[in-house]
Formats: structure tokens, C-alpha cells, sequence
């Protein structure tokens, strides 16, 4: 008994590994694509297998990049998550690198900007649908290829 014990502790581990590996699997090597219905920002979300990602915003002209002043169209963040089965889809938890110094918010959309996790419902390759994130309304697409 107390070696099987030992074991399940060695190897339990590389289970949670394995299931934030599978449980985002569609998503590496491919762009989650977000359009807020409310002030037309887009989102481009890299899942990447390390448990790394970035995020990419066209939040049109008031956009903040990090470190520049001035206007410009595309903001973007960088950070590590974790992926987990959930029943009804994959629960993504995002963690951004810290803003030093900070930044100033931008027109981005929520989804996907700050610390947070979100479940997102199954779908294949080339599948758009509608989404709802802290009351604001998207259209998501999941697109082959960055």
C-alpha cells in the first residue's frame, strides 16, 4: 500500500500536466479570435504548449502600446496560464506579466486583458460563435495557423 501511495504522489504531477496539455491542445498553433460587439476591439489569443501565451488587441486608434506614447492601433499582453477540463468546456486561467511601469487602459477588449479565467465551450477548427464575458457580447472565432 505504501508504495502504490508513493507512487500516485510521483506521478500525480505529470497527470496535471497532461491535462492542461489536452484540455487546450486545439488551441496551440492556432489563433482564438474575439470581436466585442460593443466597441468593435478585436483579440488574437496564442495558447502556446509551455503554458505561455499572448494576447494582441486592435482596439483602433486610442490603442496603447507598452513603453511608447502616442496613439497607435495594437496593444498587447503576454503571460502564463493553465488549462483545465471543466463540463462544460475548456477553463483557461490567465496570468499577464506585471506593466513596469504600468499601463494605461486602452480601448481593449475585456476578455482576455486582465487576470482572470474564463471557460470557454467546445468547438472545432473554423468554428465562430457568440460569447458572453462580464455582460459584453463577442463573436469568437478559433482560426488554423497564427
Amino acid at each position: 500500500m505504501r508504495k502504490y501511495s508513493l507512487a500516485a504522489l510521483l506521478l500525480a504531477p505529470l497527470a496535471a500536466t497532461h491535462a492542461q496539455t489536452s484540455a487546450a491542445s486545439v488551441y496551440f498553433g492556432n489563433s482564438l479570435l474575439c470581436k466585442s460587439q460593443t466597441s468593435g476591439g478585436v483579440c488574437d489569443l496564442w495558447l502556446n504548449q509551455n503554458g505561455t501565451y499572448q494576447v494582441f488587441y486592435d482596439s483602433g486608434k486610442r490603442a496603447i502600446v507598452k513603453g511608447v506614447n502616442g496613439d497607435f492601433e495594437n496593444e498587447g499582453r503576454q503571460g502564463t496560464y493553465t488549462a483545465s477540463d471543466s463540463a462544460s468546456g475548456v477553463k483557461i486561467c490567465l496570468t499577464p506579466e506585471a506593466d513596469h511601469p504600468p499601463r494605461p487602459r486602452g480601448n481593449s477588449p475585456a476578455l482576455f486583458r486582465d487576470a482572470a479565467c474564463t471557460v470557454l465551450p467546445p468547438h472545432d477548427l473554423e468554428a465562430l460563435w457568440d460569447f458572453t464575458y462580464q455582460g459584453e457580447n463577442y463573436k469568437m472565432g478559433l482560426i488554423k495557423g497564427r
